[in-house]
C-alpha cells in the first residue's frame, strides 16, 4: 500500500505570496494549492460573514468531503460531520468568519494537528489577504460610483450651455439614466416649472411605450406623480403600496421595479423623472439614490433654464451643481485624527476654487502606527477633483498593506492607467508614523520637502523627494527615508499652495519664510503650529479669499 503524501507545512514566503494576489479569483486559487501542498486530501471550507443577513458567504470550499460549493450562502452549521474542526477568521481582532477542516491530520508528525503554528498562521494570513481585496473592492465600488458621479455632474453643468431645450431634456434623462445603469425611463414635466398647479406632460421617453408614460400621468387621478414629486428619491417594487395599479392588459405588467426621482430645485417643482427595471442587486444602489437626489435638483434647474431662458438661472444652475460636488469632496477629509495618544495631529485642506485637486488622509495603521498621505493633482476643477478621489481610494486599500514607497509605487502604476495622454500627475509624501512616536518613515514622489523640526535644537531639517510624480514614468521605485525623532519633534506636510502663494507683488511666500514660521511656534501644540502658518501665509498674500491654488498641510508632533 503506498505510503499517504506527506504534509509540507507552509513557510513564510508562501503567506507573503498571500497578499501579493490582485483579485479573489487569484487569490483562490492560490489558497487551493497551497492546502493542497500542506494537507493533502483535506476538505476545506471557508465561509465568510458578510453582513448580508444570518447566513454566511462560501468563499472557498474544495476537498471529496466538502458538501458546500464557492459563491453560494448557507448557515454557518450547513456543514456538520465527525472531526471537522473550525477556526476563526479575524482581521484586526473583528471576526470576520471561519475556516472549517476535515481531514487535517497529516501523514507526518511535524505540524500534524489543526491548531499547529504554521496553520494558525496561514488562517491569519488569509484573513488578512481576503479582507484586503473585498475592502479593495469595495473601495474601487465607491470611488466608481463617486467618479460617476462627479462626472455626471460635469456633464449635466454642460448642459446650461445648451440652447435646444428639447436635447437638453433628453441628455439629461439618458444622463441620470446611465448612472443608474437602466436602458428604459420617462421625463414627466409640467407645463408651466415651478406651477404644481399646471398640467404634466411626458417630456422625454426612453426606451418604452408612450402609454406607459400616459397611465403614469393618469395613476390614481393624477396624484400619483405629484406624490412621488413631494418625496425623495425612491424604489416601487411590487406589492409597495406606491407602486402603480397596473390594469391587466398594461405594458407595465413587465415592469418589476421603478426608481422616481424627483426634480425639484430651490423649492421649484419641475416634475419627474422614472426609471424602470434597475439591477436590484446593485450593491450601490444607495449611494446611487443620494447622488440621484443631486442629478434631480440639476434636471429641476435644467427645465426651469429652458422655460426662464434666461443666463441668471442658469448661472444659479451652476453654482448651484458646483456646490454638491463640493460637498461631496468635503466629506471625504478625515473627521477624527488617529487614536495614538504619542502624536499630536492637525490638518486643513481647502480648495481655492469649489472644488480642487488636494487630497490629505489620516489613518489608523496596523500596529498602532498611523498613515498619513498629502497628494496634489495638477490643475483644477473636476478633474483634478476625479483623479484625487481615484488616489484616495486606491491608497486606503494599499496603505495598512504597505509600507510609503511601496504604496506609491502602486498608486503611480494605477494613475497612469487612469490619466492616459491626458499630461494630469500627481505629487504625493506618504509617512507611515511610529506608534511610540519615536520614528516616522517617509516617500516622497516629486512632492514638496517634508520638514522635520528637532524641539531640542529649533533647526528643521528637510527630507526630499525620492522620485518623480505619480502619473509620469511606469515601473518606478520609490525609496523611504527613516527619520529618529524626539519629544516635541514636529513633522510638517504641505502643498505649494502654500510655498507659491504670492502677495501684490508676486512675491512667494516661501520655504524660508514657512521654516520661520515653524520655529517660532514650535513649542506650542499642532493645532496652534497650523493656525500660525496659514495665519502668515494669509497675512503675507493679504486676505484668505486671494489664494490662487489648493491649500493644504498636516502638522505632526511628538508628544512628551
Amino acid at each position: 500500500m503506498p505510503a499517504p503524501p506527506r504534509r509540507r507545512p507552509l513557510d513564510a514566503l508562501a503567506l507573503v505570496r498571500l497578499h501579493e494576489q490582485r483579485t479573489l479569483d487569484a487569490l483562490r486559487n492560490l489558497v487551493t494549492r497551497l492546502l493542497a501542498q500542506a494537507m493533502p486530501g483535506a476538505s476545506v471550507a471557508t465561509l465568510v460573514d458578510d453582513g448580508e443577513g444570518a447566513d454566511w458567504a462560501v468563499e472557498l470550499a474544495l476537498g471529496p468531503d466538502c458538501p458546500l460549493r464557492n459563491q453560494t450562502r448557507v448557515p454557518r452549521d450547513a456543514w456538520q460531520a465527525p472531526g471537522l474542526d473550525r477556526i476563526e477568521m479575524t482581521f484586526r481582532g473583528m471576526p470576520i468568519g471561519e475556516v472549517q477542516i476535515l481531514g487535517a491530520t497529516g501523514g507526518d508528525d511535524e505540524g500534524a494537528s489543526h491548531d499547529a503554528p504554521w496553520l494558525r498562521g496561514f488562517v491569519d494570513h488569509y484573513a488578512a489577504a481576503l479582507a484586503k481585496l473585498k475592502l479593495d473592492a469595495a473601495s474601487t465600488a465607491t470611488v466608481d460610483h463617486y467618479c460617476a458621479g462627479l462626472q455626471a455632474f460635469q456633464e449635466g453643468v454642460v448642459l446650461f450651455r445648451e440652447q435646444d431645450p428639447e436635447v437638453t431634456s433628453a441628455r439629461f434623462l439618458q444622463l441620470a439614466a446611465t448612472l443608474l445603469h437602466a436602458h428604459h425611463a420617462t421625463l414627466l414635466a409640467f407645463d408651466r416649472i415651478g406651477d404644481p398647479g399646471s398640467n404634466l406632460r411626458a417630456d422625454q421617453i426612453l426606451g418604452v411605450p408612450e402609454t406607459l408614460a400616459a397611465e403614469l400621468l393618469a395613476e390614481r387621478g393624477g396624484t400619483w406623480v405629484l406624490d412621488r414629486i413631494a418625496s425623495v428619491p425612491e424604489v416601487h417594487c411590487p406589492g409597495d403600496e406606491t407602486f402603480p395599479r397596473w390594469s391587466e392588459d398594461s405594458t407595465g405588467r413587465a415592469v418589476v421595479n421603478m426608481i422616481t426621482c424627483p426634480l425639484v430645485y430651490h423649492g421649484v417643482k419641475a416634475g419627474l423623472a422614472v426609471f424602470f427595471n434597475v439591477d436590484p442587486g446593485d450593491s450601490n444602489l444607495a449611494l446611487k439614490l443620494s447622488t440621484l437626489r443631486g442629478l434631480g435638483e440639476l434636471g429641476a434647474a435644467l427645465l426651469h433654464r429652458i422655460q426662464l431662458e434666461g443666463e441668471a438661472i442658469y448661472a444659479k444652475g451652476l453654482e448651484t451643481q458646483i456646490a454638491i460636488a463640493a460637498s461631496i469632496q468635503s466629506r471625504l477629509l478625515p473627521s477624527l485624527a488617529p487614536s495614538n495618544p504619542h502624536w499630536q495631529c492637525a490638518w486643513s485642506s481647502e480648495p481655492s476654487q469649489s472644488i480642487g485637486g488636494d487630497y490629505l488622509d489620516l489613518l489608523d495603521g496596523p500596529c498602532d502606527s498611523v498613515l498619513a498621505i498629502l497628494a496634489d493633482v495638477s490643475g483644477h476643477g473636476i478633474n483634478s477633483a476625479l483623479l484625487a478621489a481615484s488616489t484616495r481610494a486606491h491608497y486606503r486599500a494599499l496603505a495598512p498593506f504597505a509600507c510609503p514607497c511601496d504604496a506609491l509605487a502602486r498608486l503611480n502604476e494605477e494613475i497612469l492607467q487612469e490619466v492616459g495622454s491626458t499630461g494630469m500627475f500627481a505629487t504625493a509624501v506618504a509617512v507611515s508614523l511610529a506608534a511610540d512616536g519615536r520614528a516616522a518613515r517617509i516617500s516622497s514622489a516629486g512632492h514638496n520637502p517634508t520638514l522635520i523640526l528637532r524641539a531640542a535644537t529649533k533647526t528643521v531639517e528637510q527630507i526630499d523627494a525620492n522620485g518623480p510624480p505619480l502619473g509620469f514614468v511606469p515601473g518606478i521605485d520609490y525609496e523611504n527615508s527613516d527619520v529618529a525623532l524626539a519629544p516635541g519633534d514636529v513633522l510638517l506636510l504641505y502643498s505649494d499652495g502654500i510655498t507659491e502663494a504670492t502677495d501684490a507683488a508676486d512675491d512667494m511666500f516661501g520655504e524660508e519664510r514657512l521654516i520661520e514660521c515653524l520655529r517660532a511656534a514650535a513649542d506650542h501644540d499642532a493645532r496652534t503650529i497650523l493656525d500660525a502658518v496659514l495665519g502668515a501665509m494669509d497675512q503675507f498674500i493679504g486676505s484668505p479669499r486671494s489664494r490662487n491654488d489648493d491649500v493644504s498641510i498636516a502638522v505632526f508632533k511628538v508628544v512628551e
